[in-house]
């Protein structure tokens, strides 16, 4: 009995999670949505919902409870849309965020001061180096191995204006939300960004356009680095099975 009201407790954290994805049906929604995230009046945590991210907020309630407090929650890979569609949620398109994060820094305004917090060299510098490339001169960056405490002060003594997170779940969205506390109401954008900036250092290869068009890349990925992967990759079929558990749920509702 007790293990049905846990399952129970977890099964409505993660529609409470999904009930606050933000949907976005056709380019136009998605344009509007971009509109959005470069007019802000208040700061604002962008962040992304993964397979990953849903295993991770099954186990550990204070990580579930974090990404709530997100204010831009976005659907991320074929797991999450499998789901959705598996107890008929709107899903709309697809916001893998290695597309999506560059596409919207290209639209943000280029006299905004960017700060980037996450991996490691030499990547971190290839990386910075795409970002600079689409027109951004000032960019305040550390990798992503500090104490969290470090980058508030970093934080609070540059003043950037877009900050983008790129250390993984969930310390990027432990510090995504003290950002926000700490910002005094100025209109930041905080994006938690996972391996962006391991991608636009080309520490991981992009899939060919086919697949990444079919939502294949997770396959590619595993492909080209099986023992690193191989746990994540066994964590979707845990995740299939906690979907099931979802739509039988909802059925009996």
């Amino acid at each position: 009995m007790i293990q049905v009201k846990k399952i129970k407790e977890r099964v409505n954290l993660w529609y409470r999670i999904l009930d606050k994805l933000t949907v976005c049906d056709d380019t136009f929604s998605k344009e509007k949505l971009i509109n959005r995230l470069t007019a802000l009046n208040k700061p604002t945590i962008l962040s992304f919902v993964n397979a990953h991210a849903l295993n991770i907020a099954w186990k550990d309630n204070g990580f579930a409870e974090t990404l709530l407090k997100s204010d831009v929650l976005l659907l991320d890979g074929i797991g999450v849309k499998i789901l959705l569609k598996l107890i008929k949620y709107p899903y709309g398109l697809n916001f893998n965020g290695t597309d999506f994060i560059p596409e919207l820094l290209e639209k943000l305004p280029k006299s905004k001061q960017v700060a980037v917090y996450g991996t490691r060299e030499p990547f971190l510098s290839k990386g910075i180096r795409k970002i600079q490339g689409m027109g951004y001169s000032s960019i305040s960056v550390e990798h992503g191995f500090h104490p969290d405490k470090y980058y508030i002060e970093k934080f609070q003594s540059t003043s950037p204006d877009i900050i983008i997170l790129a250390m993984g779940m969930f310390k990027q969205e432990k510090i995504s939300i003290v950002l926000r506390e700490v910002t005094s109401g100025r209109a930041i954008l905080v994006i938690n960004g996972g391996a962006i900036i391991d991608f636009l250092g080309e520490r991981f290869p992009r899939a060919p356009k086919y697949m990444r068009e079919h939502s294949l890349e997770w396959l590619y990925r595993l492909l080209q680095e099986p023992r690193r992967l191989w746990r994540r990759n066994l964590g979707s079929i845990v995740f299939l099975m906690r979907a099931l558990i979802c739509f039988f749920y909802m059925n009996k509702q």
